[in-house]
C-alpha cells in the first residue's frame, strides 16, 4: 500500500494545525533539495468546504509540516481558477531563516586559516536561534580574510565547498560532512537502453576558469614585530596557474585567486590546479529515467552511456519529485565536482574525435563505391517519466 508522507499547516504560534488535501498534493506537489543549496516545497491549494480552516492557515511565514521537517511559507499567491479560490504557496526549510538570523558582527581581522569546525562555532557559539550542528569525516582547513560581519547562510553558501563539506539539515540540527562520508554506494546503474532510452546533452561556458594567481603556504611572521619585515604578504608557493589547452579552445577566462596553505612547492599545488579546476564548459544531461528505484540524498550509482563513452561513479546531490503521485518520476542531480566535469568532458571530446574520424573514413568508402546505403537501426522506446541529470561546477 502506497504511503504518503505528513502533510500539514501550522500558524507561526503553533497554536493551530490543520491537515492540507492529499488530492491538491497529488497533482502540484513538488519537493525539491539541492546539495548546500536549498531544500524547499511548493503545492497549489482549493478552497474546498471540509479544508476551509487548513486552507486559511496557508499564509507567509506559517509554517508546512512534510515528512517530519518544517518549513516556512515565503510565498503565497491566491488566485480564482475555474470559480474555485486557489493558493500557490512555496516553502523554504526552518533552517535556512535560522542560518539567515545568526550573525556574526564582530570580525577576526586579517587572512586567517580556519578548521570547518572553528569557523562554524565562530557563528553558532551560543545563538539565540536553537541551531546545533555536528560534524562526521575530515574537512579541509581554508584561508579566510576577515571572518565575520555576516550571516551564517552568507558563510556558508561562500565556503561550504571550499572546506568539502556536505550540509544535511534536520529541522534545527544541522549535519555536516565530508564529501566522501556524504556518498553512500548502492551498487546501482543509470544505463542507456535499460532503465533509460534518450539522452541529450546541452554545454554552458559560464564558469569555466582557465588562468588565476595561486598562493600557497604564507611565510611564517609570527616571530617578527617589525612591520617592515620582509617577509611579510610573502608565501612559499606564488604563482600564475594556467591551463594553455582551455586558453587555445575557449579564450582566456581569468578566475579569483586561490589560496590553500596546505602548499608549500609550486608542483604539488601545479597538479592540484590541474586537477581540480573548471576548464571545460559544464555539462547537462536530460534523460528518460524509466526505473523506480527508491532514489536517496549522497547515493553513489554507476552512469553508463555507451554511445557517448561516458562510464563513471556518480553521486546524487539534488532530486525534485512528488511523493504523493505514485505515477511521477524523480528528477536528479548528479555530483558537480571539478575532476568529475573535466574527466567528462575529455570523455566526450575524444568520443567526438573519434565519431569524426569514423566519419571521414565512411565518406571515403561511400566515394570510391560511388552507391552507399545509409542503414539506421531501428531502437525501440519505452513510455516513462522525464529525470535531468545535471552536472554544475562547484560554487
Amino acid at each position: 500500500m502506497f504511503k504518503y508522507p505528513m502533510l500539514l499547516v501550522r500558524d507561526r504560534s503553533g497554536n493551530h494545525e490543520e491537515r492540507l488535501n492529499i488530492n491538491d498534493a497529488q497533482n502540484t506537489f513538488q519537493d525539491a533539495w539541492v546539495l548546500n543549496q536549498s531544500m524547499e516545497i511548493s503545492f497549489t491549494a482549493r478552497l474546498l468546504p471540509q479544508y476551509e480552516q487548513a486552507f486559511n492557515l496557508l499564509q507567509v511565514q506559517n509554517y508546512v509540516i512534510y515528512g517530519g521537517q518544517r518549513y516556512i511559507i515565503q510565498q503565497a499567491v491566491p488566485a480564482i481558477d475555474n470559480g474555485i479560490l486557489t493558493n500557490q504557496v512555496k516553502a523554504v526549510h526552518v533552517m535556512y531563516e535560522a542560518l539567515k538570523n545568526i550573525r556574526k558582527e564582530d570580525i577576526n581581522a586579517g587572512t586567517l586559516t580556519y578548521t570547518f569546525q572553528s569557523a562554524c562555532n565562530a557563528f553558532v557559539a551560543d545563538n539565540d536561534q536553537g541551531v546545533q550542528i555536528d560534524f562526521t569525516g575530515d574537512f579541509q582547513k581554508v584561508q579566510i580574510e576577515n571572518l565575520g560581519n555576516s550571516s551564517f547562510l552568507d558563510f556558508l553558501t561562500s565556503y561550504l565547498d571550499k572546506f568539502g563539506a556536505a550540509m544535511i539539515p534536520d529541522n534545527l540540527m544541522i549535519h555536516f560532512c565530508s564529501r566522501d562520508t556524504f556518498r553512500h554506494d548502492t551498487g546501482n546503474m543509470f544505463v542507456y537502453g535499460g532503465n533509460t532510452d534518450a539522452v541529450h546533452l546541452s554545454f554552458d561556458s559560464t564558469s569555466l576558469i582557465n588562468q588565476c594567481w595561486c598562493y600557497g603556504k604564507p611565510v611564517d611572521t609570527d616571530n617578527s614585530d617589525s612591520s617592515n619585515d620582509a617577509t611579510k604578504g610573502k608565501y612559499l608557493v606564488k604563482f600564475i596557474w594556467n591551463n594553455q589547452s582551455s586558453i587555445q579552445k575557449y579564450g582566456l577566462q581569468r578566475g579569483a585567486a586561490v589560496s590553500d596553505e596546505r602548499f608549500t612547492d609550486q608542483a604539488s599545488m601545479q597538479s592540484y590546479m590541474d586537477s581540480n579546476m573548471q576548464t571545460e564548459p559544464t555539462i547537462q544531461l536530460t534523460m528518460q529515467y524509466l526505473s523506480r528505484t527508491n532514489i536517496a540524498r549522497g547515493d553513489g550509482w554507476f552512469l553508463r552511456v555507451p554511445g557517448m563513452g561516458l562510464e563513471r561513479e556518480v553521486t546524487i546531490t539534488g532530486i525534485t519529485k512528488n511523493p504523493y503521485n505514485p505515477a511521477t518520476l524523480p528528477t536528479i542531480t548528479l555530483d558537480n565536482t571539478a575532476a568529475a566535469l573535466k574527466s567528462i568532458s575529455l570523455t566526450l571530446n575524444n568520443r567526438v574525435n573519434k565519431h569524426d574520424k569514423s566519419l571521414t573514413d565512411l565518406k571515403a568508402v561511400a566515394n570510391g563505391l560511388r552507391n552507399a546505403e545509409n542503414h539506421f537501426v531501428g531502437l525501440r522506446t519505452i513510455d516513462g517519466g522525464v529525470s535531468s541529470v545535471s552536472y554544475q561546477p562547484d560554487a
